[in-house]
């Protein structure tokens, strides 16, 4: 087992935490919390699946959104 350090707990710094623990790593997080100062705290989890000046499709968004429906419910049960 490795102890893993993550320094950040926006979005990105949680879910690689829980998927870390998923696979019984040591998970050791350094945040410093500003609320309403950070993207993760603005967005809420929002995702979307389009970007840019164009309002593209987002890169492989249909394998990205078909994960992240399965995803966010799993986590909000635990």
């Amino acid at each position: 087992m490795s102890n893993i350090n993550i320094v950040g707990q926006g979005l990105s710094g949680s879910i690689l935490a829980y998927k870390l623990l998923q696979h019984n790593q040591s998970v050791h997080i350094f945040n410093q919390y500003l609320p309403s100062s950070t993207s993760s705290w603005v967005a809420g989890g929002i995702f979307n699946p389009v970007t840019g000046r164009r309002m593209n499709l987002t890169w492989l968004a249909d394998e990205i959104f078909a994960s992240l429906f399965e995803f966010y419910p799993a986590i909000e049960k635990e």
